[in-house]
């Protein structure tokens, strides 16, 4: 395995030499920012998410779209979208940047943290419902043709998801 060289998408200009920014979510630098990362050879950038921040698929997109080469490793906690979409939507994602994704899925270091969300579970619930999250991931991705993930309707017929297009399969990791 290579080793990847990989950076961390801030969202804003603040640092320690200037401060906190002034505005936490600037898009023109984190445009700016993906773009030196790119032409400083990075292989991909992490994209945090915590109760505080922007959408990171979102931000992943606004990325991807304006740089040459680089990647991105979408932090995604599950529990807010439904694993069958968040799969459709990385897959997705994925497909429109030729490989381009990574996902990693988080917990929340704190039970306050995920609260801020709206999620009440305990930790270890937490985990539980990710290694759940991760099966159903790559049983989506895992499938050959859009077919062999097919879904029931109300009454119960089966037909196959609407994304016609062979499943992206983007790199998970659970944390």
């Amino acid at each position: 395995m290579a080793i990847e060289l990989v950076g961390l998408l801030n969202l804003g200009r603040g640092s320690e030499e200037r401060g906190p920014a002034t505005d936490p979510f600037d898009a023109d630098f984190v445009v700016e920012f993906a773009q030196v990362y790119d032409e400083a050879g990075y292989d991909r950038v992490l994209i945090g998410q915590n109760a505080r921040s922007p959408d990171p698929i979102t931000i992943a997109s606004w990325a991807l779209a304006r740089t040459q080469r680089l990647r991105v490793m979408i932090a995604h906690r599950p529990g807010f979208i439904a694993p069958t979409m968040a799969a459709r939507m990385f897959a997705t994602l994925d497909k429109l940047s030729k490989g381009g994704v990574g996902v990693r899925i988080i917990t929340a270091a704190s039970d306050a943290e995920t609260r801020n969300d709206g999620d009440f579970l305990t930790k270890d619930d937490r985990y539980h419902r990710s290694h759940e999250y991760v099966r159903i991931l790559r049983h989506i991705w895992s499938a050959t043709s859009c077919g062999s993930a097919a879904r029931s309707d109300r009454r119960g017929a089966r037909r196959p998801p609407p994304f016609r297009a062979r499943w992206s399969r983007p790199e998970a990791s659970l944390r």
